[in-house]
């Protein structure tokens, strides 16, 4: 890919992809030697500069590997090592099973009929290979495993579908449909721009294992699906009710007792965490297990995403994650360009706008201490992930057409500068670390 790029601004172009083409057709593209156009996929016909940048957002929204190495003194390089075209047309989310080196990929199917799911086996040296793919609902834009390990399955949160599907992964990594679980809202939301339908944001698995939480944003509510571990059908329970018009998004939970993601602690105080967007607000829930079953949720606080302070005027909070050592909860916000951002671009001294990352401290009641308000690193941050150390946060920059790694200080939690930027055409929307 770097043959292709203009080294004084990184952006490809159109006289270099020309002559690559001349003698290598591994970018899904054909170049005809006669004639001054090229094809992609053999029925698109591309004969300008204007027209390959279009195409690109289509064939270029592809899976990026990076690298990242620490060359001494907190200074970092980094560099794309791999790309690979499978899953794309509108990718939305990558979730990452590092005990099988497999990650498995969402298609939103904004450009198609349908969406899709595909799974890549993942490599030491970042090359990702197809392992197989299905046909999905339209709109899915988060996905989690459950189930043993001899039997797992996946569930997709369809946005624009109105739904929640489940597949199980077979031993091959191919998936077999289990459910299309199609959701009707039985009354609209106060916000009718936003909340005509049914719409599922997210699919997030609880401690136990046993149950699968999903906000919904048009019904303004979290969903609990409970998993059949026999069949790993799931069926819905009582649903904690968020605020009217508050538009639920993303959640995490929590524990002073220990890292949740490491599984329940019978009778440890456990916390969910809601953001929503439409409000910019995280909700906190104490959660418990009834004996009977189900899962009861008890409200404990909630906070804007800006830590109390006035929110600017078209924000929209976006993903909310919990540090690796347990003691931080970050959010995402977008579209409130709080902050002014160095370029990344070294020939460009104009600063840019910058959404923003919130840090808050949870505390043993569930209530959350906001310590830090930072750049992003650019617009619309979409996704984040920190990586094993939490010493470094990587941010999928949607409307900046970047990815920026963050430095950070473990044990304040907060911010430093930014370490590496990569220009990524096609609007990135999830980040995730495979260490």
């Amino acid at each position: 890919m770097g043959d292709i790029l203009d080294p004084s601004t990184d952006r490809p172009l159109w006289v270099n992809l020309v002559e690559v083409l001349k003698s290598d057709n591994d970018f899904g593209l054909a170049f005809k030697e006669d004639y001054e156009f090229l094809m992609v996929d053999g029925r698109i016909r591309v004969s300008n500069e204007p027209e390959f940048r279009a195409c690109l957002h289509l064939v270029w929204r592809q899976r990026y590997h990076f690298r990242l190495t620490e060359t001494g003194n907190g200074a970092y390089e980094s560099d794309i090592t791999y790309t690979n075209p499978g899953c794309a047309g509108s990718p939305s989310w990558l979730t990452l099973d590092p005990a099988d080196d497999v990650f498995y990929c969402l298609d939103e199917g904004n450009q198609t009929p349908n969406g899709s799911v595909t799974a890549f086996k993942t490599s030491p040296d970042g090359e990702l290979t197809v392992l197989s793919d299905h046909e999905t609902i339209t709109g899915q834009v988060s996905s989690v495993l459950y189930g043993e390990e001899s039997s797992r399955a996946i569930a997709l949160a369809h946005y624009g579908g109105h739904a929640v599907s489940t597949f199980s992964v077979a031993a091959s990594n191919s998936f077999v449909p289990l459910q299309n679980i199609t959701i009707a809202l039985e009354k609209r939301g106060p916000n009718p721009d936003r909340q005509s339908a049914a719409f599922e944001h997210q699919m997030i698995l609880d401690p136990t294992g046993q149950n699968i939480l999903g906000p919904d944003l048009g019904a303004d509510l979290v969903r609990v699906l409970s998993i059949d571990p026999s069949t790993n059908l799931l069926s819905e329970q009582a649903a904690p009710q968020m605020p009217a018009g508050s538009g639920p998004r993303h959640a995490v939970f929590w524990s002073s007792n220990g890292d949740v993601t490491k599984g329940y602690r019978k009778n440890s105080t456990l916390f969910l965490y809601v953001v929503t967007e439409l409000t910019n607000t995280i909700h906190g829930f104490q959660v418990a297990y009834p004996a009977a079953g189900g899962m009861d949720f008890i409200p404990v606080s909630s906070i804007n995403t800006f830590g109390g302070a006035n929110v600017p005027q078209g924000a929209a909070a976006a993903e909310v994650s919990v540090s690796p050592d347990n003691r931080f909860v970050l959010v995402s916000n977008r579209l409130d360009k709080t902050f002014e951002f160095r370029n990344p671009d070294p020939t460009n001294s104009t600063a840019e706008a910058s959404d923003s990352l919130a840090n808050f401290v949870p505390q043993p009641n569930g209530t959350l201490l906001f310590t830090q308000l930072c750049p992003a690193g650019g617009l619309h941050p979409r996704y984040f992930s920190f990586n094993k150390a939490g010493d470094l946060v990587a941010v999928a920059l949607q409307l900046s057409d970047r990815v920026v790694i963050h430095m950070r200080d473990v044990d304040t939690g907060y911010f430093q500068w930014a370490v590496a930027a990569h220009w990524i055409e096609g609007q990135p929307t999830t980040v995730v670390w495979d260490e």
